[in-house]
């Protein structure tokens, strides 16, 4: 049986925790289903010299988000072998998921109609954008 991969966004909001809830219901259902779990930390790129100058401030943002992604492990008790969690840094979310879901052959992706930014509207701006430019289903969880 072919693996297939969903991509999973994750931030530690409530929304997030649904879309997740709703991939391993996914997975559980279907053993060929394998998560790829990602969360965007706000962390934006930095040049060298300012690296080192918030250093101490960038390790405990790095370390807070990795804290979101052991809460999302948390929740993936039973799927060991099947997901991997992933940090990845950037300013901008929805930029950064594109890429992601550009870079490997995911079949869906789920992610919360609002994230941490809390704009408030059908769906969040990131959600908005993933879904207007993804170029697979995005599946958007309210």
């Amino acid at each position: 049986m072919a693996e297939k991969s969903m991509l999973v966004c994750f931030d530690g909001t409530e929304l997030s925790e649904k879309a997740l809830d709703m991939a391993i219901d996914f997975a559980r259902a279907d053993e060929s289903v394998r998560l790829d779990v990602v969360y965007v930390a706000p962390i934006p790129a930095l040049s060298e010299e300012d690296q080192q100058k918030y250093a101490e401030l960038l390790d405990m943002l790095t370390s807070d988000c990795r804290d979101v992604l052991y809460q999302a492990q948390d929740q993936l008790s039973g799927l060991e072998g099947r997901y991997e969690t992933f940090l990845v840094k950037g300013s901008d979310p929805a930029a950064e998921l594109l890429k992601l879901i550009g870079a490997k052959d995911y079949y869906l992706a789920i992610i919360g109609s609002r994230g941490l930014s809390g704009i408030k509207g059908y769906v969040g701006s990131v959600s908005y954008k993933v879904l207007q430019n993804a170029n697979v289903p995005v599946l958007i969880t309210k």
